[in-house]
């Protein structure tokens, strides 16, 4: 019986690990996508706040 209670627990340790994995991956990706976005949004702006000043030097 103990045999079988440690390959159940052993089961339980790597599905945990790879669901921790899997979030960690998910959340990595998440992260990502939502600074590119911020990346984005801040080149157009700073894209437009210096198109004013191209046109007052000409």
């Amino acid at each position: 019986m103990t045999t079988n209670l440690a390959v159940f627990l052993n089961l339980l340790f790597i599905i945990g690990r790879v669901l921790a994995i899997v979030l960690a991956l998910i959340i990595g990706f998440n992260i990502w996508k939502q600074l590119k976005a911020i990346a984005t949004e801040l080149k157009k702006a700073n894209e437009a706040k210096s198109a004013p000043e191209a046109d007052e030097k000409n």
